[in-house]
């Protein structure tokens, strides 16, 4: 190698970015005590600018084709999946329901509108031919558009009611290039979470220098302990289905994401979250057993007996965390939800609105009236019935059956098969406790992403095994699509 080429490749952007994470680490470890708050605020948005750029690269990616007209989907999937729920500006809830519109909530919209216009224009697929059936995930938002003539919040109720359109369109316009192109499909999906990945480790490593705690939980500036601690969890969950291979990460690069994302998961003492994560673990170890069945047989004995062994030997440790400084009381009546859903029923029921609820998003000004915490139910299914009753709710039921039952008959292994089930185990234990699918954001980002893992795979073969078409190539059946490499 040649000086020149020598230089050239230490001036290359993946050292570039090596050395500047590398730079700004070591400055903020060096400089943690003396920092200002308004200038960590910087440090962590230029730790996830560097590591966003990490993951967009062209290094890793420049052999594996994607769509030429879909390379947007990734970074439109996480705005569209993150906006809603990053905020750096407090805003009382009568401001919100009164249709007040802050900076925030303007940028919010922007990018839904224009996730929106690309997905219309990216649309048309000649060849994809989708089962019509796949339009009936639109269903219960359309009807949450129509909640809106009897809400009493109207402007707000269809403003959010349009905005559930968005990841549920996203999802099925990478459903039919997923018909078209397999690999060009699973492309998409993986580097939608590969972003994900990329972007949450950054934002809690920032937490971690900064220090940066919500009630003597870890966050970051910008997200609430409970918004935080799904980020991580979903992040963890994405990165054990897909694997380092699958996400091309170097063997250094996966498990210091790992180690990053299970201690900030740990200091975050999100309860809900971790059992997702645990129990999609556990699913997914049992989904590898379909093509290495030591995994099945061996994994997931040991797994069972790990527990039981943290259970005896760390039992007071697991007890004190798990209560998290809290009263028996209030752990009983899981921080105070039991209470809200009684009470968000009894409202449902005692205005005789149970078959079409009081409009999707009224929870946002009925329930703080007796809950000033409570933005909505903590619960999926109990803000649905609130807001668009049992019609509503119903159609939301029949919805993600008809994911699961596609996940479940699609015949599908490898990573795609183990994201699959792993996502859908998340968002169904963290719709229990948090507002979940029922409201723009990641949980509904990741029930989009679950459309197109329900296409079949008859003959098994996971996408990443299968060899990409290139340009031109009419002859393959995989060559449909034009292709073009990341970069």
């Amino acid at each position: 190698m040649t000086k020149a080429s020598k230089v050239r490749t230490l001036l290359s952007p993946r050292y570039l970015v090596a050395w500047a994470l590398g730079m700004l680490v070591t400055g903020a470890i060096l400089h943690l005590l003396v920092l200002k708050d308004d200038f960590r605020l910087w440090v962590m948005a230029i730790l996830i600018v560097v590591l966003t750029s990490a993951a967009l690269s062209r290094r890793g990616w420049s052999h594996r084709p994607v769509a030429r007209d879909f390379g947007w989907v990734p970074l439109g999937w996480l705005a569209i999946a993150m906006s809603p729920d990053i905020s750096f500006v407090s805003r009382s809830t009568s401001e919100a329901a009164a249709g007040t519109a802050s900076i925030e909530n303007l940028i919010e919209l922007g990018l839904y509108a224009g996730v929106a216009l690309m997905t219309f224009f990216s649309w048309k697929i000649p060849t994809a031919s989708a089962n019509r059936s796949v339009y009936l995930h639109l269903a219960w938002p359309a009807f949450a558009f129509i909640s809106a003539s009897w809400s009493s919040v109207t402007l707000f109720s269809v403003v959010r009611s349009l905005q559930l359109f968005v990841p549920l369109a996203l999802g099925m316009l990478i459903y039919r290039v997923w018909l078209t192109d397999p690999a060009a499909g699973w492309d998409l999906v993986r580097r939608s979470f590969t972003l994900l990945v990329n972007v949450v480790s950054g934002a809690t490593l920032a937490g971690l220098l900064l220090q940066h705690a919500v009630v003597g939980r870890l966050a970051w500036p910008g997200a609430d302990a409970v918004v935080a601690g799904v980020l991580m969890g979903a992040s963890l969950t994405a990165l054990i289905a897909i694997g380092r291979r699958g996400l091309n990460f170097s063997k250094f690069g996966f498990w210091l994401r790992m180690f990053i994302l299970l201690i900030g998961l740990f200091l975050n003492h999100t309860r809900g979250t971790w059992i997702a994560v645990l129990l999609a673990a556990l699913l997914m170890l049992w989904m590898a057993g379909r093509t290495v069945p030591l995994w099945r047989y061996v994994g997931v004995p040991y797994y069972f007996l790990t527990a039981i062994f943290a259970f005896f030997v760390a039992r007071p440790e697991l007890g004190s965390y798990i209560q998290r400084g809290e009263r028996t009381g209030t752990i009983s009546s899981l921080n105070n939800r039991v209470p809200l859903w009684e009470a968000s029923v009894d409202y449902v029921i005692g205005a005789g609105a149970a078959l079409k609820g009081l409009g999707y998003g009224a929870a946002r000004v009925i329930l703080p009236t007796d809950f000033y915490w409570a933005g909505n139910a903590h619960n999926a299914w109990i803000e649905l019935f609130l807001g668009i009753g049992v019609i509503g709710l119903c159609l939301a039921i029949i919805s993600l059956g008809a994911i699961t039952r596609g996940i479940l008959r699609g015949g599908r292994t490898g990573p795609s098969a183990r994201l699959a089930g792993g996502m859908l185990v998340f968002l169904l234990i963290e719709s229990l406790v948090t507002a979940g699918f029922a409201l723009p954001g990641l949980i509904l980002g990741i029930l989009g992403m679950l459309m197109p893992l329900t296409v079949p795979q008859p003959d098994g073969s996971p996408e990443e095994t299968r060899l990409p078409a290139t340009k031109g190539d009419r002859d393959s059946p995989e060559g449909t699509l034009e292709l073009a490499p990341l970069g």
